[in-house]
């Protein structure tokens, strides 16, 4: 089974809004966490999220899709 540019966009926009829910979340935890070594974990953590957010969006609109804005609604 092959896919097409539209199912390859909307897989890379379902990946583009958990890497957003897991930007968000690795971000909360850091600001509740005593540890600073355990923050500096969450935040590291975070900032790939954002990186891999970044590539999607990028393979995103190169296969001519509009990437999504935010994360998903459980996220």
């Amino acid at each position: 089974m092959s896919m097409n540019k539209e199912d390859i966009v909307a897989t890379l926009n379902d990946l583009l809004e958990t890497s957003m829910d897991g930007e968000l979340g690795f971000d909360n935890s850091a600001k509740y966490v005593d540890s600073p070594s355990l923050r500096q974990v969450f935040a590291n953590r975070a900032q790939d999220c954002r990186r891999a957010a970044e590539e999607l969006r990028t393979q995103i609109v190169a296969l001519g899709g509009k990437p999504h804005e935010g994360g998903s609604g459980s996220g």
